[in-house]
């Protein structure tokens, strides 16, 4: 095995950079007279005329006389050129709309800072697997169900919702389409 030869460089020293003072422009800025802003000069459907401002340098060797551009499918050979000045553009206000905010329900809470909501009670089963199958048809059908185990009792229960009238809404629902005559219970975690 070859070793390579160490090489060494020496790094120069970095030169000194004067601090910046922040609170002057580091370079004189000149201020931009009315004279030297380009103003428009005509404007119609399919042209806009601009004079530039004097002493600037422009694409057609130097010559700063107004041009005209027109945008469309057809170009004419002529363009009119309008000496009157045009009037200043008014800004354009925008309307923002913000919705106002709907008024939100309040949530009661109980002793522990919980918040009280409600559950459906629609059937209890000593057997897990009648439980499972009565849950299932409830949550195809888009409702929200759960099953808890209570006193070796499999209970079925849709919810829960925080809103005690939206449930009983629910019920008839649940009524109408399983023929279960559910009653509302307080929703234990």
């Amino acid at each position: 095995m070859s070793s390579l030869p160490q090489l060494q460089q020496e790094v120069p020293d970095r030169p000194s950079v004067p601090t910046a003072n922040t609170t002057e422009p580091q370079q004189p800025v000149a201020p931009i007279a009315e004279s030297q802003a380009p103003a428009p000069i005509a404007k119609n459907d399919d042209q806009i005329m601009v004079e530039a401002p004097p002493g600037l340098a422009t694409d057609n060797g130097g010559d700063a006389s107004p041009t005209a551009t027109k945008t469309g499918a057809a170009q004419s050979d002529t363009a009119q050129v309008s000496t009157a000045p045009a009037a200043p553009a008014e800004p354009v206000k925008e309307e923002v709309k913000t919705p106002a905010p709907e008024p939100v329900a309040e949530v009661k809470t109980d002793t522990n800072g919980a918040p009280v909501s409600w559950s459906l009670q629609v059937a209890s089963f000593k057997d897990e697997q009648n439980a499972d199958r009565l849950m299932n048809k409830l949550k195809s059908q888009g409702f929200k169900s759960y099953q808890a185990l209570n006193g070796g009792l499999h209970k079925v229960y849709v919810g829960p919702e925080l809103d005690k009238d939206a449930l009983n809404a629910i019920k008839d629902q649940v009524k109408s389409k399983f023929k279960l005559n559910g009653f509302v219970v307080r929703y234990q975690p």
